[in-house]
């Protein structure tokens, strides 16, 4: 009787300590329990999650991107390395080490959770292949639905690379390989050299914003214009800059009603799009690498060693001191998540209170 005793005893214990194998491990983001980001709670901001980057990146990451399920963020620097981390593990992976080429553009397509634009390259981040590559020059981005790639005045077929559209000319026409256009900037010389630093399609595919460069009798000069689907021009503001180190962005907030631009050297620039008579609103951001959240109502950049959220509506503004630099910044797809890097990427994001 005590040596059956005993042998259930040893049987019992060895059942207590089995492991489960069907046990998941606590995420280390759990989106459930954060808050959406506001101005409100922006003061709450926590960090996270800090990822490291693989070894021999060269320098720190320049510009991020979260994938459409906030599983994955992309990275890519001056060194042209193109890398990503899971975020459910902070593990990177390598999709390209440094090159001679320049990849220093990275967008995740909205819908599809594996596909990665970089530069010109398409990738498969599931299989790490690159599927195709484009014609262009580096800064192409996605538009909202993730139907097309777009660069400067071109539209791609984002699934097969095919061009499909040129804002400025036919496709019948003799500008495939060299782009023109006339707006009040370049009509008034149309001979003039015509440079397009960037650009953006609004949420709803209507309207294209370009940053154009104007070159005539030694004198150069910026200007943000928006055009619509037809090619009428909307509105144009002057970058009140120098050309020297110039490189600008633009971004229409996600509902259409303003566009962003900065460059390395000036503050960030509202334009309401509905008043295209009105002066710019300047935001005291000084900030090359900016984003909108996704109700619009807010702008995210740096200043002074903080990151700032900005209320476009009402002028308010917060902000978080960082502990570290960062050079960009980027917002997952409902807005409980910041990334922001620099030597290491940070996740931030409010944790809701009972």
């Amino acid at each position: 009787m005590i040596i059956r005793i005993a042998v259930y005893f040893f049987l019992f214990s060895i059942f207590l300590v089995v492991p489960d194998t069907n046990a998941q491990e606590d995420p280390l983001i759990d989106l459930d329990n954060l808050e959406v980001i506001t101005i409100d709670n922006f003061e709450r901001l926590q960090p996270l999650l800090t990822l490291q980057a693989p070894d021999d990146m060269g320098h720190n990451a320049e510009n991020i991107s979260f994938n459409a399920d906030s599983t994955l963020l992309a990275a890519t620097n001056l060194e042209t390395s193109l890398w990503y981390w899971y975020l459910e593990t902070a593990e990177a992976k390598v999709l390209r080490a440094a090159t001679l080429d320049w990849f220093n553009s990275v967008a995740f397509h909205p819908t599809d959770k594996h596909l990665l634009l970089s530069c010109n390259e398409m990738w498969d981040v599931e299989t790490q292949k690159i599927l195709y590559q484009l014609d262009i020059f580096c800064g192409a981005k996605f538009d909202a639905s993730g139907d097309y790639v777009v660069s400067v005045t071109r539209l791609y077929d984002s699934r097969t690379g095919e061009m499909v559209q040129d804002w400025m000319c036919d496709l019948s026409d003799a500008c495939e390989n060299e782009l023109t256009v006339t707006t009040p900037a370049t009509s008034q010389v149309p001979s003039a050299p015509i440079n397009f630093w960037a650009s953006d399609m609004s949420t709803d595919g209507n309207l294209l914003a370009l940053i154009v460069t104007l070159e005539h009798r030694s004198q150069v000069t910026h200007f943000v214009e928006i055009l619509d689907r037809d090619r009428n021009w909307i509105g144009q503001w002057i970058f009140p800059e120098p050309s020297t180190g110039f490189r600008a962005k633009i971004l229409f907030s996600p509902d259409g009603q303003w566009a962003a631009y900065s460059s390395f050297s000036s503050n960030i620039t509202l334009i309401e799009i509905s008043k295209p008579d009105s002066d710019g609103i300047e935001i005291d951001i000084p900030a090359y690498n900016y984003a909108f959240l996704p109700n619009s109502h807010y702008i995210l950049g740096f200043r002074a060693g903080a990151m700032v959220i900005y209320d476009v509506d009402t002028a308010q503004e917060s902000k978080i001191m960082l502990e570290k630099a960062c050079c960009t910044l980027a917002v997952n797809y409902d807005g409980k998540l910041i990334a922001t890097a620099g030597e290491t990427a940070v996740i931030w994001g409010v944790p809701k209170t009972e």
